[in-house]
């Protein structure tokens, strides 16, 4: 099928950049929105979505299930949900369940599966020993946001380790968490992972630190128009009679990683509007959408 027309529910921060990215891919867009938005193509009624191929739902979570329901009860097959999927796991399971059975195809928005940094540096440590991670998320929060700190920014960190290390995150601690930041410590495997969450900050902040058996990567992409990869390396262990002695710098340089730096959102909606349109399965599930919430909800 050929997607033309795309829609988004909830013309917000989120929702206009998703309208900005389909109308810049050359889609027929509309949105809907409880509020009045003259600068944007609105339908008066919902039901004026049912022709869309693709609809975002970009909501408060508080809405996520209701107004997806909504949309796949006039008839949209394919629907992406902004993350996170919904406020709780049984509300993940009910909105998974529904999805089923009225053969909708859905996905949710864990946007940092497209961030280019992240991608890159994915690839960098695929023939390496991940031995830990360190993924930090700062800055000050927006007072429209309702859910908790690790809903609401967690999730995509909860999600990344899994992605990049090829392992669920399992055994999580959760060190410290109140209204206003979050840590946690897991494993992924062999490797070791820390999650640092925090909106008590004005500075803003998301950087991951990787270290390898064989380099170490340092990842800023808080700017998503000019991410950076940091590598400083190479180096080993060394090892007397099996016992870890000392690291052995074999080269100690850092070096910048060179790597094409697309918009994740747009490189999100084109990658889901080419797998509607190839009869693809998305690259997120709604099942791995959830395991994220589970963690950020326990």
């Amino acid at each position: 099928m050929k997607v033309a027309k795309a829609g988004v529910v909830g013309i917000g921060s989120m929702g206009s950049a998703h309208y900005r990215v389909y109308k810049d891919l050359g889609l027929n867009t509309v949105g809907f929105d409880v509020a009045a938005r003259p600068d944007y193509n609105m339908a008066s009624d919902i039901g004026e979505l049912s022709d869309c191929d693709i609809v975002s739902i970009c909501t408060p979570t508080s809405r996520h299930v209701e107004d997806a329901m909504k949309i796949g009860d006039i008839g949209v097959k394919n629907i992406l949900v902004e993350k996170p999927y919904a406020r709780t796991v049984d509300e993940c399971k009910r909105l998974t369940k529904y999805f089923k059975d009225k053969n909708i195809r859905a996905t949710v928005g864990l946007i940092e599966r497209y961030n280019p940094a992240l991608r890159k540096v994915s690839e960098l440590v695929k023939h390496e020993n991940i031995l830990s991670m360190i993924f930090r998320r700062a800055g000050k929060k927006d007072d429209r946001i309702k859910d908790n700190i690790s809903l609401d920014i967690g999730v995509h960190d909860f999600d990344m380790a899994k992605v990049i290390t090829g392992k669920k995150l399992e055994n999580v601690v959760k060190l410290r968490e109140d209204d206003l930041e979050a840590m946690y410590y897991g494993r992924c495997g062999d490797t070791n992972v820390v999650i640092e969450l925090s909106w008590k900050t004005g500075t803003k902040a998301r950087t991951l630190s990787v270290l390898t058996n064989k380099n170490q990567y340092y990842v800023d992409y808080v700017n998503f128009k000019d991410p950076k990869i940091i590598v400083r390396g190479k180096f080993d262990y060394m090892w007397e009679n099996g016992d870890f002695v000392k690291f052995q710098d074999l080269s100690g340089d850092l070096k910048e990683v060179s790597f094409e730096k697309d918009e994740p959102l747009k490189s999100e909606i084109f990658d889901i509007i080419t797998r509607i349109e190839r009869g693809k399965e998305f690259l997120i599930s709604t099942q791995e959408a959830t395991e994220s919430v589970e963690l950020a909800t326990s």
